[in-house]
C-alpha cells in the first residue's frame, strides 16, 4: 500500500495549485484530509482501515492457499504412514548406505 510520507504532503498541496490543474475527486479528498491541522489522527485511522480492507479482500484467497497446503501436507503424511513399500525403500536405502560407509571413518 502506497502512502505519502510527511515530506511529500507539502509537495502534494503545492502541486494542486500549479497551472490551475486540480486533482480528481478521490485524490482531492485525500489531499484535503492529509492537509487538515489535526490530520495525524485521521491519517493513522485511514491507513489502518485501508490495511484492514486489503486484508479482507485477500482473505479468501490466502485462506484457500493455506487450506490447500495443509491438505497436501496431510496427504503426504498419510501416504508415508500407510505405505509399507515406502518404509521398506527407506530401510533398504539406510542399509545400503551403512554397507557403503562400513570401511570408512564415517562408518
Amino acid at each position: 500500500m502506497i502512502w505519502p510520507k510527511e515530506s511529500n504532503v507539502e509537495d502534494l498541496l503545492k502541486e494542486e495549485l500549479l497551472d490551475g490543474e486540480f486533482w480528481e475527486k478521490g485524490e482531492a479528498y485525500m489531499v484535503r484530509l492529509i492537509a487538515r491541522p489535526s490530520s495525524k489522527i485521521y491519517i493513522g485511522s485511514i491507513l489502518n482501515r485501508l490495511k484492514v480492507w486489503k486484508f479482507m479482500g485477500l482473505w479468501e484467497e490466502e485462506k484457500q492457499i493455506a487450506e490447500d497446503f495443509y491438505k497436501n501436507c496431510m496427504n503426504a503424511y498419510n501416504q508415508i504412514q500407510s505405505n509399507k513399500y515406502f518404509l521398506q525403500i527407506i530401510a533398504y536405502t539406510l542399509g545400503i548406505g551403512n554397507i557403503l560407509n562400513g570401511g570408512t571413518p564415517k562408518g
